[in-house]
């Protein structure tokens, strides 16, 4: 995850970059990618900040709870969790996502006492329960719902509810499948009804097109933001089979800044070669830059598979000035992709990555700026191994370096011998370098596990490891 680019949007100010870096924040939860322990300290107190300020709206007011929700801590979280419901009674989606994170939050305490003297709908406060809390620990007496009466504030939660393919069995109705009352609701009359209709698709992998409540050649007549979670799922489910490129051209010129901003998210981790010149014409002429931005996400995502695409992110990245909001962004979108060591090299300044030779010398071994004594994998004394001069790394080099640290990474977990605390540092040691795997992250691991030698077997039986990793990056 992007963390210090997350949390740069989220204190931003700006609600469109902190709305866009809370739903970031929470879709990688959902997804299984957590921030990293020593960052999630600074994360959950801009978003408990975030939820202090007068100046957010009602969406970023309920990202706000929902984020809460994935990061945060009873304790912490809790008051300014009640300080959003209790100021805004007047908001039903954000009173709904507030019960979801008081649920969500109280692991030592009963929501219920949390939420005391608060007075909510019965059935939104079971489908605000249900996003996070299992059907099965909850009484589901007001369940399902009736569609034909339910209001669209309900039948919102109960759509985001099965989004997150998190509902009891027939939710909307007891005769009819979820699928089936989802493409009902999309040609519900109310627009944003219909619109979760389609997020609900677009976040449920078990949802697709074909569950779409209207046909796509009236794509034109919705409104924009229905339109931008449309052209989000067809870029998502665009093959090379069928790439819906007609679709795709459509967005790409739509006139609302909302529905390209869809199309472009949709295009994250999509690459069909048809799309190609259209999404190099697209961010060439695209007046916004938050759209702007997208777009050359997906570009930098893709690189790999486009040489156009590669030339045209080294290009911007080149010509951008170091720390601007775009570099740091596309730096972000690189990780772990070969064109990251690109951008790395470019803002060192020099056409080394190491910003210096490796020197293996007696006990000392200089890994560009990093200082660290060398490691005897042996259980000996190092010795002085001459002079090694390294290059970039090569994509097969990375491929090689992750898969390492992947095992190393298993093996602490494993080690039971290790003292809790010397296993938190190594774990945070590797977890920095799989996400930036340059020759500095990686020698601050080989360091570490050398100072674990001293810890009898413990650190002995990861001795192998660190050595496979000082061979990846041509220290063996």
């Amino acid at each position: 995850m992007e963390t210090e680019y997350i949390r740069s949007q989220i204190d931003s100010g700006d609600n469109v970059r902190i709305k866009g870096a809370l739903q970031a924040l929470s879709k990688s939860y959902r997804r299984g990618v957590t921030v990293h322990p020593n960052q999630l300290i600074g994360v959950v107190n801009s978003v408990t900040a975030t939820a202090f300020r007068p100046t957010i709206d009602e969406k970023v007011r309920r990202w706000v709870l929902n984020a809460l929700a994935r990061v945060g801590n009873e304790g912490t979280c809790i008051p300014a969790v009640l300080h959003l419901i209790k100021n805004h009674p007047q908001e039903p989606q954000t009173i709904a996502s507030g019960i979801a994170a008081v649920y969500k939050l109280c692991t030592r305490s009963d929501p219920e006492a949390a939420l005391a003297g608060i007075s909510f709908d019965p059935q939104m406060r079971t489908l605000a329960a249900l996003q996070h809390v299992p059907a099965s620990k909850l009484n589901l007496k007001d369940l399902p719902l009736n569609v034909e009466r339910a209001t669209p504030d309900l039948l919102k939660l109960a759509l985001l509810v099965v989004g997150l393919d998190r509902s009891p069995d027939n939710l909307l109705n007891p005769r009819h499948s979820d699928a089936e009352m989802v493409k009902a609701l999309g040609r519900h009359h109310d627009p944003i009804v219909s619109q979760y209709s389609v997020w609900a698709i677009t976040e449920n992998d078990k949802l697709r097109l074909i569950h779409l409540g209207f046909d796509l050649k009236d794509i034109e007549s919705h409104p924009d933001n229905v339109r931008g979670w449309l052209f989000q799922l067809l870029a998502i489910e665009a093959t090379d089979a069928e790439p819906h490129w007609e679709f795709v051209s459509l967005g790409m010129g739509d006139p609302a800044t909302e529905a390209r901003k869809g199309l472009a998210l949709g295009l994250r981790n999509t690459f069909i070669d048809v799309f190609e010149p259209l999404v190099m014409e697209w961010v060439a002429k695209e007046p916004d830059p938050d759209v702007r931005q997208h777009i050359m996400d997906h570009i930098v995502r893709q690189a790999a598979r486009s040489p156009k695409y590669e030339r045209y992110a080294i290009d911007i990245f080149d010509g951008e000035p170091a720390g601007s909001v775009l570099r740091q962004s596309m730096e972000a979108s690189a990780v772990q992709t070969p064109i990251y060591i690109k951008f790395r090299q470019i803002g060192a300044g020099a056409p080394d990555l190491f910003g210096g030779d490796i020197v293996m010398g007696d006990k000392t071994t200089n890994i560009g700026n990093v200082n660290a004594g060398a490691v005897a994998f042996d259980g000996s004394t190092a010795t002085n191994q001459g002079e090694t001069k390294i290059q970039v790394l090569s994509q097969m080099q990375v491929q090689q370096i992750q898969s390492e640290l992947a095992k190393l990474e298993a093996a602490l977990h494993a080690a039971t011998a290790l003292p809790e605390d010397k296993k938190r540092e190594a774990l945070s040691y590797v977890t920095a370098a799989k996400a930036d795997p340059s020759p500095s992250n990686v020698g601050k691991v080989i360091e570490f596990i050398g100072h674990l030698g001293t810890l009898a077997e413990a650190g002995t039986a990861l001795a192998p490891y660190a050595a496979a990793l000082g061979n990846a990056i041509g220290l063996g």
